[in-house]
């Protein structure tokens, strides 16, 4: 068995893996010194020496940089891009079984095998693709559902990674997607009680494994919190109102053009200020901030009032309390104020 270990910057400073835990990149640096000469370790002992937890090797096994076998077995998915061992110093691992499940891809990492199936040259259709219609047709859900839950949970953290859910600068890897807590592949249904949010990389990352309810518990609150705001009935020019299907009302151009976040319609405006505790000269100067960003950016979003919504929420606190009304009265010929 050879004696020294390698790790290449290819893998450990690329963003995926500088983004996890310190404690989940410590563990695997010890995985990889303590692995056979084929990737393969049973990480508990290493686990238990090193202090490292299950969330730090949960976090390893949801990015991939672990594939898991049963029996507690792992390995390591880049081991031949890190280490290039000598036939005369290399010894075969003593878990067969395990590597004759593996395939190694053009860029050498592993992967498992019958993950890209392929007959007749044409790529097999996933069992989910061919039901999700079915299934989504079937929901309770309304059709908005998807994209105002993703849009609530912009700028959060996703529970797996801790990233922040919003679009980084050439990549879409940290945007909010939908995860069904059990997978529709495996009878999960398209219910509020079934999805929570992470990220587009978490989501790839864990395919079609279930997961425990992660947030599913802010999902539910979000979701009550959409379905109860009250929407101002207004129509300017020739924008046109509809209803969804849960009977809110939507604006079909306004909140679409760039130009929502230049000059905000004042009754949108009057009613931010009485939802989040700031002046409106703080709202309008965040939605001027994210003007010039998707400007500058050549940023294109489906609302900008949800953008500018959700920028409020993760910036301003909402009040407790309405703001109350004040009215003018003259009172012995002077003027006073009554709240």
């Amino acid at each position: 068995m050879a004696q020294r270990r390698m790790f290449s910057p290819q893998i450990v400073s690329s963003e995926e893996f500088l983004t996890m835990p310190v404690s989940s990149r410590e563990l695997y640096f010890q995985l990889g010194m303590n692995a056979d000469d084929d990737g393969f370790i049973q990480p508990k002992l290493t686990m238990k020496l090193t202090g490292a937890t299950d969330d730090d090797l949960k976090v390893l096994l949801v990015k991939r940089f672990l594939l898991s076998f049963d029996g507690g077995v792992v390995v390591i998915k880049h081991w031949l891009i890190h280490n290039l061992i000598q036939k005369d110093r290399y010894r075969e691992t003593r878990f067969i079984e395990q590597k004759n499940m593996l395939l190694i891809k053009d860029n050498r990492s592993y992967t498992e095998k019958g993950t890209l199936e392929l007959k007749s040259g044409v790529k097999k259709v996933p069992f989910w693709r061919e039901n999700r219609k079915k299934i989504m047709g079937e929901s309770s859900l309304p059709y908005s559902f998807s994209y105002k839950i993703r849009n609530a949970f912009w700028g959060k953290l996703c529970p797996l990674c801790n990233v922040e859910m919003r679009d980084q600068e050439m990549s879409k890897k940290c945007i909010a997607t939908i995860q069904h807590i059990i997978p529709l592949t495996k009878g999960g249904k398209h219910e509020l009680d079934n999805i929570a949010v992470i990220c587009h990389n978490c989501n790839l990352s864990l395919r079609d494994k279930p997961t425990e309810k992660l947030n599913n518990a802010d999902v539910v609150r979000e979701w009550t919190t959409i379905v109860n705001e009250p929407l101002t009935e207004v129509r300017l020019g020739k924008d046109r109102l509809r209803e969804d299907r849960i009977g809110k009302v939507r604006l079909d151009k306004e909140n679409t053009s760039l130009n929502f976040l230049k000059e905000i319609p004042p009754n949108i405006l009057e009613e931010l200020h009485n939802r989040f505790d700031c002046d409106k000269k703080a709202i309008t100067s965040k939605a001027e901030s994210l003007y010039l960003y998707c400007q500058s950016k050549g940023r294109i979003y489906k609302n900008y009032h949800a953008l500018l919504l959700n920028a409020l929420k993760k910036d301003f606190p909402e009040r407790k309390e309405p703001i109350k009304s004040k009215k003018v009265v003259m009172v012995d010929g002077k003027p006073t104020i009554y709240e």
